[in-house]
């Protein structure tokens, strides 16, 4: 990472997150976008956090309905 990577008051992991679940104002996020068309570390710390939010919405998945149960309902 470099100087502009670390302008931000935020750690750059938390900046990460907030631009993955959108929590960034406009201009953040174009600002950001383009930082990382630049910036390899950037992207790959990016890609790790969405890597990590998607094994979490994996993990957090509801199970399937048992085969019984879906034909007791239906």
């Amino acid at each position: 990472m470099n100087a502009q990577c670390r302008r931000n008051e935020m750690p750059p992991e938390l900046v990460a997150m907030a631009y993955l679940d959108d929590e960034l104002a406009p201009e953040e996020r174009r600002e950001l976008e383009l930082h990382a068309l630049e910036c390899a570390d950037c992207r790959a710390l990016i890609d790790s956090e969405r890597e990590r939010q998607q094994a979490r919405v994996a993990l957090l998945a509801a199970p399937a309905a048992p085969d019984l149960l879906r034909a007791r309902i239906g």
